[in-house]
């Protein structure tokens, strides 16, 4: 029995009285709610699913199936039953082995009354219903089409949601005011301020407005700015961009090359270089003039500084670089760097992808760069093991940069 329904007292006493026929009829409902417009259970021993009760002999199920026959079938008409043909059932069998108990239609509206049972109205419904109470602060509709499901939020609140979104933005533009997209999402559903993170794009085909005066927030990065830009080197993890950054101090390419804190993927995502969707925190002492020679180059999308990528020898490293090519198309590994994470690798430094939770890690085949795809994706198929960057130290860094940067010319960008 469902319990999450009680039984009304104007039904039936046999059907009050009798947990089993409340199943039966619980039962029945829930295939019509799931779509199956012809409800209907089979009577057979050796399904579960079925009316087990009729084949347990503990109790009484001649009792039970005089109810199913007379009470349900011939007397309310809730369902038709239809037997087997004497032939077909096995000679030890009860008469019903094998019956087909369907609910008749029109019955379920009788069916709801007694077991106290509202209709469960599908999502998509709920969604439309929500849709036209709140049609009039939408301008593009149509874009809703799609139900939209998130965590234990109804239709109804998600929907008003983007309709306090709506109202929001009608207050912005009076006072001329700039929202933030966590604060508009936090505001408007139920204080979750990631809810419209990833529905920027779906937020901006339902509420146009939305991109004028909700701004995108802000990927933040860190980054050492050199005195004059001649290269940049992007590295993957924290702790070894650090390392690089001291290194480049000691190396004879001081003063000449950014280092970026790719953060993973953060910097390959769409807007990177798009003004006002990237900021900088600078580890190092930079001038207002070298500041804005680096943020000049990286938002006007030049491409004709030389850019590199270290990360950890391992796939997710090598997608990382293969994605970062979409926004710095000359963008290569950083091989004096890689060629020491290697022959660490070879030298068995290294570790099977489900030591450290990398068996997701998907192979991507190609980055687009030589020394990646010829020598060190073979190096890590060949092996199956990965081995992290930070295996290189400060002073070997130091050796892996004058090896790359050493001969730089230094020309104010």
């Amino acid at each position: 029995m469902n319990k999450a329904f009680s039984v009304s007292d104007n039904a039936p006493h046999w059907v009050k009285d009798n947990t089993q026929v409340q199943r039966i009829l619980h039962n029945l409902l829930d295939q019509i709610e799931h779509g199956n417009k012809h409800a209907t259970l089979y009577v057979k021993n050796t399904l579960r699913k079925g009316i087990p009760e009729l084949f347990n002999f503990n109790n009484d199920p001649d009792e039970l199936w005089l109810l199913i026959s007379n009470k349900l079938a011939r007397e309310h008409n809730i369902i038709t039953i239809k037997l087997k043909p004497k032939r077909a059932i096995p000679l030890d069998a009860e008469p019903y082995f094998g019956a087909t108990l369907t609910l008749n239609p029109n019955s379920e509206t009788q069916l709801r009354a007694w077991l106290n049972r509202a209709v469960n109205v599908g999502y998509s419904t709920q969604w439309q219903q929500a849709l036209d109470h709140y049609a009039p602060h939408f301008d593009a509709i149509a874009a809703f089409n799609a139900p939209i499901k998130h965590g234990n939020l109804t239709a109804k609140e998600i929907v008003a949601g983007f309709a306090g979104v709506a109202d929001l933005l009608k207050q912005a533009e009076q006072c001329s005011l700039q929202l933030s997209l966590r604060n508009v999402s936090a505001r408007c559903f139920s204080g979750d301020s990631k809810f419209l993170d990833k529905r920027r794009a779906f937020l901006e085909h339902a509420l146009p407005n939305s991109a004028k005066f909700i701004s995108p927030r802000a990927i933040m990065m860190s980054v050492s700015i050199p005195i004059t830009l001649e290269a940049a080197l992007f590295v993957e993890n924290f702790d070894s961009f650090r390392s690089t950054v001291a290194a480049l101090k000691r190396s004879k390419a001081t003063g000449k090359v950014a280092v970026v804190y790719s953060a993973g993927y953060r910097v390959s995502a769409n807007v990177i270089r798009h003004t006002g969707n990237s900021q900088f925190v600078t580890i190092n002492h930079a001038t207002q003039e070298q500041y804005e020679q680096f943020e000049h180059w990286w938002f006007s999308g030049r491409q004709d500084v030389p850019v590199y990528f270290w990360g950890d020898l391992d796939y997710e490293g090598m997608g990382i670089l293969k994605a970062l090519r979409g926004r710095f198309v000359n963008a290569q590994s950083f091989i004096p760097a890689y060629a020491l994470s290697l022959e660490y690798h070879s030298k068995g430094v290294c570790h099977a992808p489900d030591q450290t939770n990398k068996s997701h890690q998907n192979d991507p085949q190609l980055t687009g760069c030589d020394y990646a795809d010829n020598v060190l994706l073979p190096a890590m198929r060949d092996s199956t093991k990965f081995t992290d960057q930070e295996v290189v130290n400060e002073d070997e860094l130091v050796g892996a940069i004058n090896a790359a940067f050493g001969t730089l010319n230094t020309n104010t960008y």
